[in-house]
């Protein structure tokens, strides 16, 4: 329900009444309005624009309801006195925009203008603050023009959310990367920054590369990717050479394991077959000084591409 006006006019021996002109008020939809007539008086009123009389109008018994542009003309009469001076109101209805028809305008025009975090709370977007305010904007721009959604606007500033989360874990990697100091990064971070393939298993050897290879700092998430692509890659082509190297009895490598170290030309039908061509070469590396030595990804390749002719 909207305000509570409230006219006061009264009925007396000589004609009493703040205005006789048309008032117009603009107020929101469901606004009651209330006449005040003096004590004993009786009030007529009309909402078609017809003049009140004592014959024409409805008498005021409750609060007049008003949810459409109208105007409301009132006559306040009380026998043994004369009739007050007619009162008309005219009131215009404002419709209350909503949180999303607010961004919506805003989002249109480009001029985001009092908009704020609270604008987006009370349109049911979460996780939206003063911090991320400017870059959700940003996203929102970028992606597109209104009308939005909630969803639609939800989806956004998560993404917005998780780019942060992404620039804040990498921003650790790179820091981690210069000073060596590995405290607190883990696969976790990795994963949160969605850069692939950092486990457990293979994270120290992830920071040693990381600490010496050549690409400037600071680096990109690509950036990192490829490092840890080639770090991958390395420790795949070290667990074939296990498995060649009697000493150290590594398991037999599996297609995935060819896969990961980017051996190309392995498949099932010849699995076996370039396993054991691998286990010749190798044994001749061991026994010819001039050999491969079958310890790179190009020793390994080379095996292969020469039994695939």
């Amino acid at each position: 329900m909207g305000n509570t006006v409230e006219d006061d006019f009264c009925v007396n021996q000589e004609p009493s009444f703040f205005s006789s002109s048309t008032l117009i008020l603009v107020f929101e939809s469901g606004t009651l309005v209330s006449p005040r007539a003096t004590s004993g008086a009786t009030i007529y009123y009309t909402t078609d624009g017809s003049t009140p009389t004592r014959t024409n109008g409805l008498v005021y018994s409750a609060p007049i309801i008003v949810n459409s542009a109208k105007t409301i003309k009132a006559l306040a009469v009380q026998n043994g006195m004369r009739d007050s001076t007619i009162m008309s109101t005219s009131y215009t209805i404002i419709v209350k925009k909503s949180a999303m028809d607010l961004i919506n305008e805003a989002s249109e025009s480009g001029d985001w203008t009092g908009i704020n975090e609270t604008t987006f709370a009370n349109a049911d977007i979460t996780s939206v603050t003063a911090s991320n305010l400017a870059a959700i904007i940003s996203a929102m721009d970028a992606n597109g023009t209104a009308p939005w959604t909630v969803s639609t606007i939800q989806a956004i500033v998560n993404t917005v959310l998780n780019d942060n989360v992404k620039q804040e874990e990498l921003a650790s990697i790179n820091i981690a990367s210069e000073s060596g100091n590995w405290t607190g990064i883990d696969e976790t971070t990795f994963a949160n920054a969605e850069i692939a393939g950092v486990t457990a298993v293979n994270l120290i050897s992830v920071q040693y590369y990381l600490e010496n290879d050549s690409t400037p700092l600071p680096r990109t998430l690509p950036q990192v990717q490829t490092i840890v692509g080639e770090v991958i890659q390395v420790l795949w082509v070290q667990s074939i050479y296990s498995y060649l190297n009697p000493s150290e009895g590594g398991p037999s490598p599996t297609l995935d394991v060819f896969e990961g170290a980017g051996i190309t030309g392995v498949n099932s039908s010849n699995l076996d077959a370039i396993l054991e061509e691998l286990r010749l070469a190798y044994w001749e590396s061991r026994n010819n000084q001039l050999a491969t030595p079958m310890s790179t990804k190009k020793d390994i390749q080379d095996v292969v591409d020469l039994f695939l002719l």
